[in-house]
């Protein structure tokens, strides 16, 4: 089930980041694309916070303490990536909009 988790998590982490890069690719309704990458985002996260409860169900503490800081990073670069790309994506778009 640990697998299941991992991957998930990075399968659900890097779609979270083509969305938005979909939507800068000229994709109409980027707002769609967005809120769909902020959703995938938040799946990712909780994905790994499955696999933490896995692992303390188990008594697994060691693997806890050993990953928790690559866990943290991680999201953080996740959710700093995925926030950049979003807005990024809304702010390209709305000028589009405002120009017709």
């Amino acid at each position: 089930m640990s697998y299941f988790y991992n991957i998930g998590s990075l399968v659900l982490g890097l779609l979270a980041w083509a969305l938005p890069v979909a939507a800068l690719a000229g994709r109409k309704r980027p707002g769609l694309f967005c809120g769909g990458s902020f959703g995938l985002c938040c799946l990712s996260l909780l994905f790994q916070l499955l696999e933490l409860r896995r692992r303390c169900a188990i008594g697994d503490l060691a693997a806890v303490e050993d990953t928790i800081g690559g866990i943290v990073f991680g999201a953080e670069v996740l959710l700093i990536i995925a926030a950049a790309l979003n807005a990024l994506a809304l702010v390209i778009h709305g000028k589009r909009v405002w120009r017709m």
